[in-house]
């Protein structure tokens, strides 16, 4: 699912993300595989934080509203990182 899609689909939530599809060349994710979705903050950390343990690799939690969005800052750069293809 593009994040676009996402962000249409699940709105106003904490949707926790895994890459799917790479682009060949620039290995940035393409499309993305929704684990869950949560409706508070403290809940998509507890949920990263399984599917990390699970083995899950590139999970990050992607926000879809506007506004402060209270996250460590490891979390926003883990966002950054997959987004940029560098996970």
């Amino acid at each position: 699912m593009k994040l676009s899609s996402i962000i249409e689909k699940y709105p106003n939530r904490y949707v926790i993300l895994a890459p799917l599809l790479y682009d060949a060349l620039s290995k940035r994710p393409l499309a993305f595989k929704v684990l869950e979705d949560c409706i508070l903050p403290d809940d998509s950390v507890k949920a990263k934080e399984y599917y990390e343990g699970e083995g899950v690799s590139g999970v990050f939690i992607f926000p879809t509203f506007e506004g402060d969005i209270p996250f460590e800052p490891e979390d926003a750069a883990r966002m950054f990182q997959v987004l940029m293809g560098g996970i």
